[in-house]
């Protein structure tokens, strides 16, 4: 399985939530795993509200974002481009999605594309309302137990 990964997903790999154990399990059983470039800037500002909130302390924020820092490098990246972010706007508009989650939306649809076989590829967030658009473009979609 070919997983796109939100950011929603990913910081349960960091700040310890009920679906942390089993979002581990499957970005690790995945074949391979991609994420738009906007996930880092969104990731490290995940972990600082962390932060800030008290769920972490100092020491382990330095280790969550060394520790994010390495995942980041076995990821595969979707980068931002002109067509990217105009399909991103047109998603937005249709499907009330705020933008950065476009961004993930539209660039899960191109892999989606690029894949060819929507069987092999799945969507994987924590947000609803970007689940629903995502189904509604026909993105399959993890469902944890």
């Amino acid at each position: 399985m070919i997983l796109y990964v939100d950011t929603s997903a990913l910081l349960k790999l960091y700040v310890r939530e009920d679906e942390s154990a089993q979002t581990l399990a499957l970005i690790q059983s995945a074949t391979a795993v991609y994420v738009h470039l906007i996930a880092y800037a969104e990731l490290r500002a995940g972990l600082a509200k962390a932060w800030r909130l008290g769920r972490v302390n100092d020491s382990q924020l330095r280790s969550l974002v060394e520790d994010a820092d390495r995942d980041w490098a076995r990821l595969r990246h979707i980068s931002v481009d002109a067509h990217l972010v105009m399909a991103a706007g047109a998603l937005a508009e249709q499907h009330g999605l705020r933008g950065f989650d476009s961004l993930h939306l539209a660039a899960a649809s191109r892999l989606s594309r690029r894949v060819g076989d929507a069987a092999r590829l799945r969507f994987f967030a924590f947000d609803q309302g970007l689940n629903a658009a995502a189904a509604k473009v026909g993105m399959g979609l993890v469902q944890l137990d």
